[in-house]
Formats: structure tokens, sequence, C-alpha cells
């Protein structure tokens, strides 16, 4: 762990135009290099304090128990309940979402309408694989595509465009609030999970997500939770992508992408391909904002479907 000196340099500034503090604090080994600096929720993290070890006292030297107690024990009937009594039921388990965690989200809602695709999701836990590679299938427009691949004039600038995952770039303060505002969570995940399912949908959304930030120029819009929702079948169709490695998710992501947005590009699908590369290789605090600018989009669709 990197050190700091307290020696009289350091010091704090505020500018209350631009609503920025500035904090100084020299480093005791000058040319250390601090690693994690741009991972807001550690930064601001309380540290953890252990739990007080427990107390032990000795309330009394004499026996526990006597022969006045040992009588009164004598005259308790202990019944046992009836081997056919009902157990209680268990607790429901999820079915879809994260870990399967979340059900009831869309309970007395219709999502099909808005972000999710899928019908009943309550019942059926998102759509199959069968049904969701139907539903591209229907949805796939040939003479939009067609349009797509003739007028190259439309599609160069966003194929030209450096994202900020592509570039040097300072957080913005939304960017800098949402992160802040992520705390670390533990959860218990089988092996299968951690190493399959959860890496698969983090490619699915982040795909959508660079899609949305290269076809909008870094801006996004009011659009911009429809497409993440259609272009991930993760959020769009609450799918699971269960096999090794991300063959399925990526032909999925491809797929989508010339089905459902407005650019439907094979070119712009594999540039969208290599910035999730570029996102995953800059490391966990780029993942966590590109998150971030996901759940930022979302929050701001229009009704509860979200």
């Amino acid at each position: 762990r990197q050190t700091l000196s307290e020696d009289g340099r350091e010091g704090a500034t505020y500018d209350w135009d631009a609503r920025e503090l500035t904090v100084r604090l020299p480093k005791a080994v000058p040319g250390e290099h601090f690693e994690g600096l741009a991972a807001l929720p550690a930064l601001v993290a309380r540290p953890k304090q252990g739990a007080p070890p427990p107390k032990i006292e000795v309330l009394s030297s004499s026996p526990a128990c006597n022969e006045e107690q040992d009588d009164d024990n004598d005259s308790i009937t202990w019944e046992a309940a009836p081997a056919d009594a009902p157990l209680p039921p268990p607790p429901p388990e999820g079915l879809y979402g994260f870990n399967r965690f979340y059900r009831g989200v869309f309970a007395g809602r219709e999502p099909a309408d808005a972000l999710v695709m899928c019908r009943a999701p309550e019942e059926h836990g998102g759509a199959g694989e069968e049904a969701r590679l139907e539903a591209e299938v229907e949805a796939y427009d040939d003479y939009h595509y067609a349009m797509d691949l003739l007028h190259e004039e439309e599609i160069a600038p966003l194929l030209a465009f450096t994202p900020w995952w592509l570039r040097a770039e300072s957080l913005r303060p939304e960017d800098s609030e949402a992160l802040a505002q992520v705390r670390p969570r533990r959860h218990l995940l089988s092996a299968h999970e951690d190493k399959v399912v959860v890496p698969n949908a983090l490619v699915d959304v982040l795909f959508a997500l660079c899609y949305d930030e290269r076809t909008t120029l870094g801006e996004g819009t009011c659009e911009s939770a429809w497409t993440i929702a259609r272009l991930s079948a993760t959020l769009g169709h609450l799918a699971r992508f269960e096999t090794p490695p991300a063959r399925a998710v990526v032909l999925s992501c491809a797929r989508r992408a010339l089905v459902y947005p407005l650019y439907r590009h094979w070119g712009l699908a594999l540039r969208c391909l290599a910035d999730v590369a570029a996102v995953a290789s800059a490391g966990r605090p780029s993942v966590l904002r590109a998150l971030a600018r996901v759940r930022g989009a979302l929050d701001g669709a229009e009704g509860d479907a979200h």
C-alpha cells in the first residue's frame, strides 16, 4: 500500500464557481505510481472495523444445576413435532437477473412494450434461446440492412469516432457521482456463474453501451435506454449465456446489431466488439464507468419498465 507524507505541504481548496474540491497530498516517495485512483468507491469507502471479541464473564461459581432444578426439569413434558407436520415453504428462487436473484420486478407491469421484450417474465423467467432467435429472425429487415450497407457516408463518421475509452479523458461530473454511489458487494456465486455466466453477460451489456456511445458520438440520447436494451439480450430478453467460450454471446451481439438499432452495419458491429475488448483491457475503472453509464441511461428511461 502506498503512503503519503504529512509535512505541511498537504492542503485543499474549493472552487465555488466550478464546484470542484482540489486536495493536495504529497507522496512519501516522490514519483511512486499509485494504483486504483480511478476507483472512487474504494477511495471513499470507510475502513472496516472488526467486531469486538466476545466477552466471557464468570457470574457465579456455584453449580449450574442443583437438585431442586433437576426435580423441576423432571416435571416438564417434552413433545416432538409430529412427523407429518407441514414444513414451512422454501424461499422463492429467483428466475432472472444477476445470479437468478430477482423475481417480481415486473409484477403488474407490461414490460414487453418498453425495454424488456419477452412476454410474461414472471412466469417463464425470460425468453428461451429458441424464442429469442425466432424474434430476431422475424424482426430482421434485409432492405434496411442493404440501405445502410450502400450509404457508407452515414456510417463512416461513426467508425471514425474516438470514444472515451480510446482517449485520455477525465471523468464527467455525472460519471463521478454515479461511481461514488457504487458500493462493493459480496455475492455467493457458483464457479459456473462466476467464470461463465457473469463474464458473458458483461460482454453483452458492454457491447450495447459501446454501440450507443459510438452511434451517438458520445452524447447519448433519449433513445439510449431503448438501444441498450434492444442490443443486449441479457437486458432485453433476460437471457443467460451458459456456455464457454464467449462465442454464443458474440454471435448474439452481432445478430442484434444487424436487427434492431438505427444503424445496421457489419463493420460497425465488428468495431463495437473491438470497443468491448478495449474497455475490458483498460481495467476495472473503465468497466465500472461503462456500467455506470448503462445504469444512468436505464434510470432515465420513461415509465417504470426499467
